[in-house]
């Protein structure tokens, strides 16, 4: 399911649109201002931010540039009223994913998650080549360097693919990480003497 993040402050009036995205699926969460969406942002996953350019407080590219700062890699659109260039230019250089232009019809909201989704498709499909790459040519570390590489490196895959991958390639790497702890301990077992001088 994906999830989407809806930081708008006329939110009451975009409930038909909500409705429509969640008859097809998607769980929209919603915030009336940028403040209140940031701290959702902070306690929850969301593949994508809906974002409205103009709002009290914390304008829409303010949003942007602490979404970003917290997670470089969330997917957001942004919501405006005009095709102003220059507030494009300075939202793409905050690495904003597109717009939506108001005012929007539903088709053209479906049309622009539509795109969104079928990227995220493609991703999660080279993400689980580039892991079985991975596995395939993996060995077992020999030192204590290569073991805290491999532990760095688990860490990363395990955020890409908490993002984009699907649960069978979540369950994949919770075994590879369980192989590899039982692993480390026969390693440290075997080499402590030396670990600890």
């Amino acid at each position: 399911m994906i999830k989407i993040l809806w930081i708008d402050d006329e939110i009451e009036l975009l409930r038909p649109f909500i409705y429509i995205l969640e008859k097809r699926g998607f769980r929209v969460d919603t915030a009336p201002n940028g403040a209140d969406g940031l701290e959702l942002f902070y306690r929850e996953n969301y593949d994508l931010v809906l974002l409205d350019e103009i709002m009290p407080g914390l304008d829409g590219i303010s949003v942007l540039k602490k979404l970003k700062q917290i997670d470089p890699d969330v997917k957001t659109l942004m919501i405006t009223k005009s095709e102003d260039e220059p507030l494009m230019d300075e939202a793409f250089s905050y690495l904003v994913d597109g717009f939506i232009i108001k005012p929007f019809s539903p088709s053209q909201l479906i049309a622009s998650l539509k795109k969104f989704v079928e990227q995220k498709e493609l991703l999660k499909n080279k993400l689980s080549q580039e892991y079985g790459t991975l596995i395939r040519s993996e060995t077992t570390p020999q030192s204590i360097e290569e073991w805290i590489n491999l532990y760095k490196n688990l860490m990363l895959w395990k955020v890409k693919i908490h993002r984009y991958g699907d649960q069978t390639l979540k369950d994949l790497h919770l075994t590879r990480r369980d192989n590899f702890n039982e692993s480390f301990v026969k390693f440290f077992a075997s080499n402590y003497k030396t670990l600890l001088d």
